[in-house]
Parts: structure tokens; C-alpha cells; sequence
């Protein structure tokens, strides 16, 4: 739903951070290493490890400091 509440911000990055000119966009394929076992209910793969915010979140940090290494 927060897509469908925020679509203009989708389409105008000033409207998420007042100055930007651009959007850099990135993929990551989140499928967590644990696996569930049968007994269990099943969840999706998404909620189930380690919170994808987390995850993404040091991935981003991580790159954001090989780009200020090598870019300045």
C-alpha cells in the first residue's frame, strides 16, 4: 500500500529529498539461507531471517563507502 499512498514521490524524487536530480536504482535478490523446515506454518521468504531492511540497509552502507573510496 505504500507504493499506491506515494506514487508521486515515485515519479518525483524532489518529493523525497528536496534538491535531487536523479534516482540510482539497485536490485538485490533477497533469498534468506535459512530454510523452513515442514512443521512449521510457512511464511514468505521476504519475512522470514532476517529483516530485509537490515540486510539491504548494510549492503547499501557497504556500498556507499567502496564508492567514497574509489570516487572521493
Amino acid at each position: 500500500r505504500y507504493m499506491e499512498n506515494h506514487f508521486d514521490k515515485r515519479l518525483d524524487p524532489t518529493k523525497l529529498v528536496e534538491g535531487s536530480k536523479s534516482v540510482v536504482s539497485l536490485l538485490l535478490n533477497y533469498f534468506p539461507e535459512e530454510t523452513q523446515t515442514d512443521s512449521t506454518l510457512k511464511l514468505s521468504k521476504y519475512a522470514y531471517g532476517t529483516d530485509y531492511h537490515f540486510v539491504i540497509k548494510d549492503k547499501l552502507k557497504a556500498l556507499l563507502h567502496f564508492i567514497h573510496d574509489e570516487i572521493g
